[in-house]
């Protein structure tokens, strides 16, 4: 799978951490976003760093919000 990201992907750092969103895309850089302890957190990480995760993830039929945000990194 290539680099190729878009705003609203779900992402992980390669070396492992929480499911991130990604909200802004600028200079081989995301700007990506996630919860911890209940409080929003954002930080900037190069592109090559991330890996798309959005299809590993599970969501409920009946609704938007994830069931599983636990993601397992090889």
């Amino acid at each position: 799978m290539g680099n190729e990201f878009k705003n609203g992907d779900v992402v992980v750092l390669k070396s492992g951490g929480p499911a991130m969103t990604i909200e802004e895309i600028k200079d081989n850089k995301c700007k990506c976003q996630w919860f911890k302890d209940n409080s929003l957190k954002y930080n900037y990480f190069l592109v090559h760093s991330l890996e798309n995760v959005s299809s590993k993830i599970k969501t409920d039929k009946n609704s938007s919000r994830f069931v599983d945000r636990t993601i397992k990194v090889r």
